[in-house]
Formats: structure tokens, C-alpha cells, sequence
């Protein structure tokens, strides 16, 4: 399994050499780390009666996001190629993908807990948070296409 090595994974899978079983890990980690991510917004929309317009504005995008990112990323794979394995691929790459975007999420949270002033007791999402679970959407997407892209290209 390739926990960090995305070009690695996109060329074994174009090769068809990743096992069955290892696609089953990736999917197992893949929804894992998918329900971990989303558990704070909805545990936050169903616990908390003083949900804010920011925490429900984080959910509805975080569900288009998820929508439109998926659908760029399966315009990576060019029409004749469609109906061979992009589930696999996306899923199967998405994983090391997530393990890159946790890391530098950790990096980013140390630094800013360093810097940068807490406010007392935040209870609400805020616009900043808005803005961040934009940008992780399309940089995941991102990434994900264009290793989509890349095990193709190996096919």
C-alpha cells in the first residue's frame, strides 16, 4: 500500500497492478477518513442549538464541493477510457492525497496555534473557517485529478 507516494499509485494502478485487496484498504481508510472529516460539521448542526450561518454555510459547501470535485475529477479520464476504473483510481489515490493534506494541515495548525491570538470560547464557525474548507475542497480535487490523470497516462 502507498501511503504517501501519489505518483507511485497512479502508475500502478494504470498498470493494473494494484491487488484487490489493496483496493479494499484503500476504500476501508478512504470512508474512515471521509466520515472523521465531516463528523465536527454535522455533529455541530445536530448538537449545538446555537448553530451558526457559517456552520451551515460550511456544510453546504463542503456537500457541492464534494459534488463538483468529483465530476472535475472524472473529466480527467477521456471518454474513451470511461467505465475503466475510475472508482478505483479515486478512491485509491484519494488516500495518500488525504495523508498529504493531514500533514500539511497539522503543519499549518501548529503554526497558526503559535501565532495567532484564540479567541475565548468560539463556539461558531467563522468565515475563515468558510474560506479554509474551500480551499482544502479544491486543493484535494485538485491533486486527485491530476493523479487521476497520471494513471491513465500509464495505461
Amino acid at each position: 500500500m502507498k501511503v504517501w507516494n501519489v505518483s507511485l499509485l497512479a502508475s500502478e494502478l494504470g498498470k493494473d497492478q494494484v491487488s484487490e485487496r489493496d483496493q479494499l484498504k484503500y476504500l476501508i481508510f478512504f470512508v474512515t477518513i471521509s466520515t472523521l472529516g465531516a463528523d465536527p460539521y454535522l455533529a455541530s448542526l445536530l448538537n449545538l442549538p446555537n448553530t451558526g450561518f457559517f456552520d451551515q454555510l460550511i456544510l453546504v459547501s463542503s456537500v457541492v464541493i464534494a459534488i463538483a470535485g468529483t465530476t472535475y475529477c472524472y473529466t480527467a479520464v477521456r471518454p474513451t477510457e470511461r467505465h475503466t476504473g475510475f472508482i478505483t483510481r479515486f478512491i485509491c489515490l484519494s488516500f495518500p492525497v488525504l495523508i498529504q493534506l493531514f500533514v500539511l494541515s497539522m503543519l499549518v495548525g501548529v503554526i497558526s496555534a503559535l501565532t495567532i491570538p484564540v479567541q475565548e470560547e468560539p463556539t461558531q464557525s467563522s468565515l475563515v473557517d468558510l474560506v479554509l474548507v474551500v480551499f482544502v475542497g479544491i486543493v484535494y480535487f485538485g491533486y486527485v485529478r491530476y493523479a487521476i490523470g497520471l494513471s491513465y497516462a500509464d495505461a
